[in-house]
């Protein structure tokens, strides 16, 4: 079969990209003739062999739709049938992509592979827990951070309830309608999509985690102190606030303690305001984007993963750490909640309670090396259980249903 993997935009390399590398990897081991169409390929010729179609974006009659929303989409999705007219299968990744192709006019099997319902379209829905915890008296955060965040969503709020928007989702929705096969990238995901659409039948297809990493033995803790890890994109919903605040707490019990941020964004420059106001400032060390040998080195100088974002649908850094033999503390919701299995193979805790971070440190500090060894052992082999290729692969080929 011409298989297409619809995917919009390359311009960064973030875990769906890497996820629809290794789907493409799958569907070409099983004999597929698969291609990635996209707007905007960053200057890639082709990834792993996968070669790619670059799509023109509007559709020339755009020009004659100023202000008419859902008319644009509409002609989009026309421009996109085009392209995608001789396929015989096409899987869309991310939005608008699924909502354009469920609207396009193609023969071919329409699928969805559904990290995340749109989150600015049902906001309620897809931003629940943070929204709700923005009510709370007892949030506890940076309050540079509360304001933004509060900012976004009242914004989320007011443009819900928006007219403009009513357009988008009529086109989203009628686009879901029309596909045939959508799959959900764990438990998250699927009961926000089953709220917004009212759809049952969709099947979990975790995210396929690529475990080659070659990783040296460890054996309990570095007792010089305790080594914390942040592997993340630095945006407002991954929290990262938070982690410091809760290292912080943790540090004037612990001055040996380290906490290394890897990863850049939006928020690096207010992230390192913040740190550099706190008292274990100096034993907190922001290492930017790192190539994956001086990635590897600090992966392997660390033992913990933290990191507690909000209303996240997975959150592949989670098993990939693992992997490399460090201990796991996330969310206690959404994706980290599922992928720690409720504190069975990490710790789950309250993303806007840094005491309860603080805490959570401390009863790692304190684990016998045996007790972490064991921790280890448990958390890498479930990951490899529920997200290797051996077992995600057929379930991923079994969705589709080619």
């Amino acid at each position: 079969m011409k298989i297409d993997l619809l995917h919009l935009s390359f311009q960064i390399t973030g875990g769906v990209e890497v996820l629809l590398d290794h789907q493409a990897q799958i569907l070409k081991k099983d004999g597929h003739d698969v291609r990635i169409s996209t707007w905007n390929r960053a200057g890639r010729e082709e990834t792993q062999g996968i070669p790619f179609q670059v799509m023109p974006k509007r559709h020339p009659m755009e020009l004659f739709a100023l202000g008419q929303r859902e008319k644009k989409l509409r002609l989009r999705s026309r421009n996109i049938g085009r392209y995608l007219k001789n396929s015989d299968a096409v899987i869309a990744h991310n939005d608008p992509a699924h909502s354009l192709l469920g609207n396009a006019d193609i023969s071919g099997i329409k699928a969805w592979y559904c990290h995340e319902p749109p989150r600015l379209l049902y906001p309620s829905i897809t931003n629940a827990y943070t929204m709700r915890a923005l009510q709370k008296s007892e949030f506890n955060s940076d309050p540079e951070f509360r304001q933004h965040l509060h900012a976004c969503c009242s914004r989320w709020a007011r443009e819900a309830e928006d007219g403009t928007l009513n357009q988008r989702r009529r086109f989203d929705k009628d686009g879901v309608r029309r596909l045939d096969r959508i799959m959900a990238n764990g438990e998250y995901s699927r009961e926000n999509a089953r709220a917004i659409y009212g759809i049952t039948d969709i099947p979990i297809v975790h995210p396929l985690i690529h475990f080659p990493f070659s990783v040296s033995a460890r054996s309990g803790l570095d007792r010089s102190g305790l080594k914390i890890l942040v592997h993340s994109r630095l945006s407002l919903l991954k929290n990262i606030e938070s982690v410091l605040l809760g290292f912080d707490h943790f540090h004037r019990k612990y001055i040996g303690a380290e906490l290394h941020i890897v990863g850049t964004g939006e928020r690096e420059e207010h992230l390192r305001r913040l740190a550099a106001r706190l008292a274990s400032a100096p034993q907190i060390r922001f290492h930017g984007f790192l190539g994956q040998a001086d990635l590897e080195k600090v992966y392997q100088h660390c033992d913990v993963m933290a990191l507690i974002p909000l209303d996240e649908p997975f959150g592949m850094v989670f098993p990939e750490a693992a992997a490399r033999g460090l201990l796991l503390v996330g969310s206690d919701h959404g994706g980290p909640q599922e992928i720690l299995d409720n504190n069975r193979y990490g710790w789950n805790v309250d993303p806007f309670n840094p005491e309860s971070l603080a805490e959570t440190f401390e009863t790692i500090w304190k684990l016998p090396d045996a007790t972490v060894d064991r921790k280890r052992s448990e958390a890498d082999k479930a990951c490899r259980d529920r997200y290797s290729e051996e077992v995600v692969g057929p379930r991923f080929l079994s969705a589709l249903n080619f």
